[in-house]
């Protein structure tokens, strides 16, 4: 007895569509911008390592707000490029972000001046 494969039969193999697998340069680069990512975030905390907690604090709160500043900055700039193709459904949400880039740039304590004491020699 001889049996014969018709094309509606289920042994017949199908390729599946299985995971695309990484070589070690790709998984690499992106590990390495994961990181690099990662510390640039964590920057603004470094200023937490100061000795005296008034210029700790308000190191970090400036930190914090520039970093912050820095990131609607790009995302705002990534916003402009459907604005140049002349898709204009996203402008409310530019004035929005540019408006917040305004208040938090105007609001950073980089205005703070430091009186440090001149000894006399």
């Amino acid at each position: 007895m001889v049996l014969r494969s018709t094309q509606d039969s289920t042994t017949d193999l199908v390729p599946s569509e299985s995971p695309r697998q990484l070589d070690i340069a790709q998984v690499s680069i992106y590990g390495l911008s994961f990181l690099s990512a990662g510390l640039f975030l964590f920057l603004p905390l470094v200023n937490l390592l100061h000795p005296i907690p008034w210029q700790r604090w308000i190191g970090t709160i400036h930190g914090m707000g520039a970093m912050s500043a820095l990131l609607v900055m790009v995302y705002t700039g990534h916003l402009a490029f459907p604005l140049l193709r002349g898709a204009g459904k996203i402008l409310p949400q530019m004035r929005t972000l540019a408006f917040t880039e305004t208040a938090m740039a105007s609001s950073r304590t980089d205005k703070t001046v430091q009186s440090v004491p001149v000894s006399a020699g």
